[in-house]
């Protein structure tokens, strides 16, 4: 019979103090806690006992952490000083919002690359060839000046009978 292993037993991972700053939201208030560990179904964080009574209250209970967003319940609470209380919590849903990336947007942010992204080409040579043609020589040589002005006037006909009193 080979080795099974029990998949069942909980393992726990200590986050390091660097790493440890949450926000635990109760109800429509958010407060800042520290997190000691992280185990498949839940976290243990650091909670000053003012605040302990509103924990224990509330059913609702949300931990931002890592960016990512826990709704949590509460499993068990160990006092270890007068001043803190470490709470066990136990994750219930995840709410975090997932970005679908869109080949369809520009991306400006750091992370840009022409490599990666190649619609601000797209684009560019797209607004090139259209200042090309509406040129008045190139224009009218094409046979694309007298269409153009007359889209953009169409355009701006439909614009003010939209937008302007």
């Amino acid at each position: 019979m080979p080795y099974e292993q029990d998949r069942s037993a909980a393992y726990k991972c200590i986050v390091s103090s660097d790493n440890s700053a949450a926000e635990l939201r109760v109800g429509n208030k958010s407060f800042s806690v520290r997190v000691l560990d992280l185990s498949r179904d839940g976290f243990t964080i650091r909670v000053p006992n003012a605040i302990l009574k509103k924990v224990r209250s509330k059913a609702n209970l949300r931990l931002e952490y890592a960016s990512e967003l826990w709704e949590v319940a509460c499993d068990g609470e160990f006092s270890d000083s007068s001043d803190f209380t470490n709470l066990g919590l136990l994750r219930v849903r995840d709410l975090t919002k997932l970005k679908m990336p869109s080949g369809f947007q520009f991306s400006f942010g750091a992370m840009f690359s022409l490599n990666q992204d190649p619609t601000l080409l797209l684009g560019l040579l797209l607004a090139f060839l259209a200042a090309c043609f509406c040129l008045p020589g190139v224009g009218d040589q094409v046979g694309t000046a007298p269409k153009i002005s007359r889209t953009v006037k169409a355009a701006w006909q439909s614009f003010e009978k939209s937008y302007l009193p």
